[in-house]
């Protein structure tokens, strides 16, 4: 019965349907039964909107797209614009979950934004670049995840009387670095989970070329708990060390 609802729980992850259900039924011999899973479709694609005010950034708009089961594949393609006074920003992100075929997952991510820090900081700054990244499962419950960043932030039309300091960091900066995070997932929901604890543990090497150099590594644990019917308790710890 626990491998039962465990298959359950992991068609309910996937995010496809809005209900599954297992009916059982006597098998060819007297030890078989059969299992029929019923399940019914939901909308996988999700449109948001939004508008307001920000005191930063003076009036400002978002508009996401998404969708978490491309052409049927369980591919993941999401496009976000956000645009305010002071900033543009895009990002496309896509990930293909069975990469060559195989239980490994893979996508990208790129992203452009354009800032204006004239009125607080009397430059301009612009930051473009993408991510590449593959996730791979070390046991049932642990998984892994190389990536790889390239970042170039540039900063330009300075105003006359910006400082020395800042006026110094004119032109352009490279960030090149490599990811690996291991995590445990230990959630009995990935979608909304009410019960376990998630960890993760990752570090970043920056100068495989570019401008930057450093080695960070943090670590992530969140904790859920239904404390009454209406009621979830989340306790979350994040650190670390550059």
């Amino acid at each position: 019965s626990q491998k039962i609802q465990k298959s359950i729980r992991n068609i309910r992850n996937l995010g496809f349907f809005k209900s599954v259900n297992i009916n059982e039924s006597q098998g060819f011999e007297p030890d078989k039964t059969f299992l029929d899973i019923e399940v019914e479709e939901q909308s996988t694609g999700e449109l948001s909107l939004g508008v307001g005010v920000s005191s930063a950034d003076g009036p400002l708009g978002d508009l996401t797209i998404t969708e978490r089961n491309l052409l049927g594949k369980g591919q993941k393609l999401s496009l976000g614009l956000r645009l305010s006074a002071r900033t543009q920003e895009i990002d496309l992100s896509f990930t293909e979950p069975y990469f060559l075929d195989r239980n490994l997952s893979a996508g990208f991510d790129l992203f452009s934004k354009t800032t204006d820090l004239q009125d607080e900081s009397s430059f301009n700054q612009k930051t473009i670049g993408f991510t590449l990244r593959v996730g791979y499962p070390l046991s049932e419950k642990w998984r892994g995840k190389l990536s790889y960043n390239l970042k170039q932030d540039s900063i330009a039309d300075f105003a006359s009387e910006v400082s020395s300091f800042i006026r110094s960091e004119k032109g352009e900066n490279i960030l090149s670095s490599v990811s690996h995070e291991v995590s445990l997932n230990e959630l009995n929901s990935f979608i909304f989970p009410s019960d376990g604890y998630y960890l993760k543990l990752a570090q970043t090497l920056a100068g495989i070329g570019g401008t930057k150099h450093f080695f960070k590594n943090t670590i992530d644990y969140s904790f859920y708990k239904q404390l009454t019917e209406n009621i979830l308790g989340s306790f979350d710890i994040n650190q670390g060390v550059v």
